[in-house]
């Protein structure tokens, strides 16, 4: 499973063609216009298949309960209200055995751009989640590393390998930067 596949590019472009050759793989999103696109971009596809699914559910579907191998997530899960709540989820979907490969941002400055225009009134009508705070799970964290360990620890994982790494963009082109960082977002009409 891809957790917060999106549009389904990562999913089909580089997770499926990692996999054995017969894997199936499902990609999922809490979002239901990207599972619209993805279906119909990838549908061709025997071995993908899309659904919509909010990783924070409460009511996780019985059709995922132990039933993966491998759980892929990439950019999304720092956007989990309660993060908790989605490993939890990730671990009762895992069958035995199964591993879990997570990419999640501890912090970025973009966090503090969206607290301070959250706070600024001119801007505020039109945020809808106004009770972001912090803005992703890990941001104010003093050692997001020791954290999340001990989080996946405490819900039941093994963990073979947790990392933290600073990672710094630069770009001398800022109308660059924001079409390599936020052309994902945009859907094609």
């Amino acid at each position: 499973m891809d957790i917060g596949c999106g549009p389904g590019d990562i999913t089909n472009d580089i997770i499926l063609p990692a996999l054995h050759p017969n894997a199936v793989i499902i990609g999922t999103d809490i979002s239901e216009d990207m599972i619209k696109y993805a279906r119909k971009t990838y549908s061709k596809e025997k071995q993908l298949d899309f659904d919509v699914l909010d990783i924070q559910t409460k009511e996780l579907p019985a059709k995922y309960i132990s039933e993966f191998d491998h759980i892929f997530s990439f950019h999304a899960l720092h956007w989990c209200f309660d993060i908790k709540q989605a490993f939890k989820n990730i671990y009762r979907m895992l069958r035995p055995n199964g591993t879990m490969l997570v990419l999640v941002v501890s912090l970025h400055p973009i966090c503090k751009v969206i607290q301070e225009t959250i706070q600024d009134n001119r801007f505020a009508p039109y945020i809808k989640d106004v009770n972001i705070s912090p803005v992703w799970p890990f941001q104010d964290s003093v050692n997001p590393n020791r954290e999340l360990k001990g989080l996946l620890k405490e819900i039941g994982f093994k963990i073979d390998h947790c990392s933290h790494r600073n990672v710094y963009h630069f770009d001398d082109n800022s109308d660059q930067f924001l079409c390599k960082y936020f052309d994902l977002f945009i859907l094609p009409t």
